[in-house]
């Protein structure tokens, strides 16, 4: 229970006012006229005014004070943070040879006040993607004829099914092969597309964040873990030419990614080896067009993978923009913008408003001599000079007024006398909002060129935020701090262990587990990852990412052991009379959302853990289902590989020396749907549902 603000304005003017005049007799017996015409009570009015305001200052905390209240718990006020979209050019031979360089301005089509700024140079590549082939060691190569591709607009879309490149199983040696056309052309230059991962069955489970703490892992957890003595899960390749046997060469390609392997939307590049020799024509087996082309493929080494990835879209000639725009001030070197006086609390303000980032602030220091080389100081942005030195080169933003305040002296340096300073930041709507396929108007001011509608918005890689308010500020504190951040409880252990992050975890369960060789209590943490499948099992690394950040919050004398989970395959074989509307696939739906690990429905949290499989509650649900006249027969079937559990009559019981960390999982049932215009009564008349 927090404790009661009190509200120390409880009194009034007129009740301060009465008070003292009814105090008059007890400290004056000569004072007697109390009418408002008296000299006298003019001054008890007058000090029961200032007594008024003065409390009303007690009960009023200021913003400094908020704030100052908030940072000594460890809070301050997030700085604006741009918006980041990734836009992709059209493959038009028009635009060969066009070299966009960084800072260019991508202005939008529809809201000529969203403006944005290209984050590298980037060259038009006019070739086209024209297929797409899945490899399988064992059926060879299949083409995707459920990718879409529009040459006036260079996007691959699957148009029904998901693409999984190496499939739901993730076999290793599956690929995605792509094709493409005219690379020769290009040889040495850079081609980049942009692979959009799909995250629409992923986002019940985000990735796991447990305050402002930094992304420990994610999946494959070695990608940000730094193990470089793991084998990389995938690796790219390009053809060269076909063998004897009339199949592709495969060699390998050097590219950069920032998909971390294809668990997230991204960017992919590389430099173009083909020459035309390297151009041929792959296997197929239900393709009957046949072409020759550039080919290369992303290739499964081994399945290191907790959810297996899923491509929602593959777009040429992409490049990251960010709001806003880049700023130098000042513009020319003739240009001051400000020079030191000497004095301390100075202070300058910049032009474009309102302020995103301070990249650099710089200051050019010239000695007395004339022949002297010119000294530069770099000056460094805090929120406040409170721990501040006389000698740090510190200075603080104002992002929304633009001014720039160096210190006295004291709490931070002031700059010499007649040191000039130049600056770079970026300016503009921090939180620009961009829907998808949003069409954009290119200019590059030094070439003089405007291109309409040359690109299109694709993916948010984030959503910017304007500087946080103050209210903002408080309730993030107010959220944080009920957070918890040390593990004591078995709920505390749990929603650590959920929210290690960068992992993507669907479900966790803390028991303190007094049977153990390690001596004393000590806590089993189960963990399951979020995963398609129907047993997720976590990888070795995943483990240790959860085990190290738990770690960093367990009490000192706590052991804990991090366990995947065991599993229990739970088979029903039922047959159900119906009379309309119930079909297999509603009932093994039914099925799969109860008997499942992690939550599969909207009302269902998952599994309990270590609970036993009744016979009589798969009834139950069975008869729930709209249509279901009765259940004719029902049977349970069971296997495992640790021998977890038993049969006791025909319900499955979980050993009680392996409820801490045993789950069952839907195998494949057996489903008989019987159509009857009869009723199903027994010979008492009632609804059977045995």
């Amino acid at each position: 229970m927090t404790i009661p603000s009190p509200n120390l304005d409880n009194i009034s003017f007129e009740e301060i006012f009465k008070q003292i005049r009814h105090k008059i007799p007890q400290f004056s017996e000569l004072w007697t006229d109390h009418n408002f015409s008296d000299p006298g009570i003019t001054f008890i009015e007058l000090f029961s005014w200032l007594a008024e305001m003065q409390i009303f200052s007690l009960n009023t905390i200021s913003k400094n004070s908020y704030l100052k209240f908030l940072q000594n718990l460890g809070f301050s006020q997030k700085p604006p943070t741009p918006t980041r979209i990734i836009v992709n050019f059209p493959t038009e031979e028009k635009l060969e040879n066009l070299h966009i360089q960084k800072h260019s301005l991508l202005i939008s089509d529809d809201e000529p006040n969203k403006i944005f700024q290209i984050e590298e140079n980037i060259e038009i590549l006019p070739c086209l993607l024209e297929k797409a082939y899945h490899f399988n060691p064992i059926s060879g190569y299949y083409h995707l004829d459920n990718l879409e591709f529009e040459k006036d607009d260079p996007v691959f879309e699957p148009r029904s099914w998901n693409l999984m490149p190496f499939g739901a199983d993730m076999i290793p040696q599956r690929a995605l092969c792509l094709g493409f056309s005219d690379l020769d052309k290009y040889t040495g230059k850079t081609l980049r597309f942009f692979i959009k991962i799909k995250n629409e069955e992923l986002e019940k489970f985000p990735f796991g964040t447990h305050g402002e703490e930094p992304t420990i892992g994610s999946s494959p957890t070695y990608a940000i873990t730094g193990d470089s003595s793991k084998t990389t899960p995938i690796f790219w390749e390009w053809a060269t030419k076909l063998n004897e046997f009339n199949k592709p060469v495969w060699k390998s390609l050097n590219v950069l990614s920032s998909t971390n392997l294809l668990t997230q939307s991204g960017i992919i590049s590389f430099t173009i080896p083909f020459k035309k020799e390297n151009k041929i024509s792959i296997e197929k087996s239900n393709d009957s067009q046949t072409s020759e082309l550039f080919w290369v493929r992303c290739s499964l080494v081994k399945d290191d993978y907790e959810t297996p990835p899923i491509i929602d879209g593959i777009y040429l000639n992409p490049v990251m923009i960010t709001s806003g725009q880049i700023c130098h001030e000042p513009e020319s070197p003739s240009e001051k913008i400000f020079v030191s006086n000497s004095l301390s609390n100075q202070k300058f303000v910049l032009r474009n408003l309102p302020i995103i980032k301070i990249h650099s602030l710089r200051s050019t220091v010239h000695s007395e001599s004339s022949n002297s080389i010119p000294r530069y100081e770099f000056w460094n942005e805090v929120k406040n000079f409170d721990y501040s030195t006389g000698e740090d080169r510190h200075f603080t933003i104002n992002y929304q007024s633009g001014e720039i305040s160096f210190g006295d002296g004291e709490k931070g340096k002031i700059p010499e006398k007649n040191s000039m300073f130049e600056v770079i930041y970026r300016y503009g709507n921090a939180k620009t909002e961009i829907n998808n396929n949003t069409e954009f108007n290119l200019q590059i001011k030094n070439q003089n060129l405007q291109l309409n509608k040359i690109a299109k918005s694709r993916f948010v890689a984030s959503l910017g935020n304007d500087e946080e308010s103050l209210e903002e500020l408080y309730y993030r504190a107010r959220s944080d701090l009920s957070i918890p951040y040390v593990a004591v409880t078995s709920e505390d252990f749990e929603y650590i262990a959920k929210s290690t992050p960068g992992l993507r975890i669907a479900r966790t369960t803390a028991i303190v587990n007094e049977n153990n060789s390690i001596g004393g209590n000590t806590v089993d943490i189960t963990v399951i990852p979020y995963s398609i499948k129907r047993n997720p099992v976590p990888k070795r690394t995943f483990l240790d990412c959860v085990c190290k950040h738990i770690d960093k919050h367990r009490l000192l004398t706590t052991s804990i052991r991090i366990l995947p989970p065991n599993y229990v395959e739970v088979t029903v074989k039922i047959t159900i009379r119906t009379k309309t509307g119930v079909s297999k696939d509603i009932v093994k739906r039914k099925l799969e959302d109860f008997i499942s690990p992690i939550s599969r429905g909207e009302k269902l949290s998952g599994w309990p853990v270590g609970r036993s499989v009744y016979k009589s509650e798969i009834s139950a649900l069975i008869a729930q289902i709209p249509g279901v006249e009765c259940i004719e027969s029902l049977s349970l079937f069971a296997r495992d590989q640790k021998g977890t559990f038993k049969f006791v009559g025909e319900n499955i019981v979980i050993k009680k020396e392996n409820r801490t960390n045993t789950f069952v999982y839907s195998g494949n049932h057996s489903i008989n749907i019987v159509h009857s215009q009869q009723s199903c009564k027994t010979n008492n008349g009632e609804k059977n549902t045995n």
